[in-house]
C-alpha cells in the first residue's frame, strides 16, 4: 500500500476529540465576541461624531446668519440742534448760548446681560442679549417682500424645555427635552411699533412682553454662550466696559460715555458664540440638571476687561465633561457713523 493509500484510508485518518471541538468553539467565541464589541464601539463613536457634526454645523450657520443682520443694524441718524442745558432736542425753542449740532435717531440699539434686557423670572437667559433695528423688509414670514422696511430684531439664548417649540401632540413633560437655545425673534414691518416710543426703553419693555414670544423662532440647539461686545475699534473695551451698549442711554445719564454713544451706532461689535455637541449636552442635563441649567455663571462676562479670563473659565468647566465649539467674529456696522 503506498502512501496516497494510507492517507485516504478511513481505518488510518484520527478526528477531532471533543476538547478540541470545544477549544475551538471557544476561541471563535471570543474572536467574535471582540468583533461585535469593536463594531458596537465604531457605530457609537460614528453616531456620537455625526451628531457633533451636525450640532456644529447647525451653529455655524446660525451664526452667519445672526453675525450678517446684526451688520444691517441701522439708526438712520441725522443732524439736528441739541440744547446741551435742556439736553433734548428742543429747537426752535433752545437755550442761547447753549445749542450744538448733534446726531438725532428715533430708533435705538441696545445690548448687554440678556437677564437685565428680558425680564423673565420663569426662563433664564443666560450671557448677552442684543435688540435693533434692520432693513430686513420682513412682512409676516417674508424676509425681502417689503424692500427696505424696517424690522425689530433680538438675538438671545434662552433655556428651558422644548415644549414651547414643539407641538403639543409631539412632546410631553414626560419626553421634554432641557437645552439651551439660541433664538431670533423679528418683528414684521406691519407691527413695527417703535416711533410710538420716541424717548427711553419702553419700547423695549413692550417688545418684550408682548410681542417677543409671538415672533421668535429657534436658530440653533446646545449654544450655552452669547456674548457682544461694542468696540470702536478691534480690542477696545472704552464704549462697553460691562459689555452693556445703549444708544439712548444719554436720555437718562449725563455721563461722558452716555454722550459719546448718543444716538450711534458702535462701529464694531465682537460676537462669540459658544456651543456644545448634542450627546454631551444630554449626558451634562442627565447627570446634573442644576449645574448644567447654571453652566454660564452669573460672574461670567460682567468686566468687559476681563473677557479671555472668563472664556478660560468657561472653557476649563466643558472640557472635562464634553466636545465643544467656539465660534468668533468681529462684524462691521455698515451704517456706522462713528466720531469722536
Amino acid at each position: 500500500m503506498n502512501r496516497w493509500q494510507e492517507a485516504v484510508n478511513p481505518e488510518t485518518v484520527r478526528g477531532y476529540t471533543l476538547l478540541e471541538l470545544l477549544a475551538a468553539m471557544a476561541t471563535l467565541g471570543v474572536i467574535l465576541a471582540l468583533l461585535f464589541s469593536a463594531t458596537g464601539m465604531t457605530s457609537l463613536a460614528w453616531r456620537e461624531n455625526a451628531s457633533a457634526i451636525d450640532t456644529f454645523q447647525q451653529a455655524r450657520s446660525a451664526f452667519s446668519g445672526m453675525t450678517l443682520r446684526l451688520g444691517r443694524a441701522t439708526l438712520n441718524n441725522y443732524r439736528d440742534y441739541f440744547d446741551t442745558e435742556q439736553r433734548d432736542f428742543t429747537y426752535p425753542i433752545f437755550t442761547p448760548g447753549k445749542m450744538e449740532y448733534r446726531q438725532r435717531s428715533e430708533l435705538n440699539f441696545v445690548c448687554g446681560r440678556a437677564g437685565d434686557l428680558i425680564a423673565d423670572e420663569t426662563t433664564p437667559h443666560p450671557a448677552h442679549a442684543v435688540f435693533f433695528q434692520a432693513p430686513l423688509g420682513r412682512n409676516g414670514t417674508s424676509e425681502g417682500s417689503g424692500r427696505s422696511a424696517l424690522n425689530q430684531c433680538a438675538y438671545y439664548i434662552e433655556y428651558g424645555s422644548d415644549e414651547k417649540w414643539q407641538p403639543s401632540f409631539a412632546v410631553s413633560a414626560a419626553t421634554a427635552r432641557y437645552r439651551y437655545r439660541l433664538c431670533e425673534a423679528v418683528q414684521s414691518s406691519e407691527k413695527f411699533s417703535l416711533y410710538q416710543y420716541p424717548a427711553g426703553n419702553l419700547w423695549l419693555k413692550d417688545f418684550v412682553s408682548g410681542q417677543l414670544s409671538s415672533c421668535a423662532h429657534v436658530l440653533a440647539e446646545n449654544i450655552v454662550a452669547l456674548v457682544l461686545l461694542p468696540q470702536r475699534y478691534p480690542g477696545d473695551t472704552g464704549i462697553a466696559p460691562n459689555y452693556a451698549y445703549d444708544s439712548r442711554a444719554w436720555q437718562s445719564s449725563r455721563t461722558t460715555l452716555a454722550d459719546l454713544t448718543q444716538n450711534r451706532l458702535p462701529p464694531l461689535v465682537q460676537v462669540t458664540m459658544v456651543v456644545v455637541d448634542e450627546n454631551s449636552a444630554r449626558r451634562m442635563q442627565t447627570a446634573d440638571p442644576g449645574g448644567f441649567s447654571n453652566l454660564v455663571g452669573s460672574g461670567l462676562f460682567q468686566n468687559a476687561a476681563n473677557y479671555a479670563v472668563d472664556l478660560k473659565t468657561l472653557e476649563d468647566a466643558l472640557k472635562p465633561h464634553c466636545r465643544y465649539r467656539i465660534f468668533q467674529t468681529t462684524v462691521a456696522l455698515a451704517s456706522s457713523s462713528w466720531s469722536e
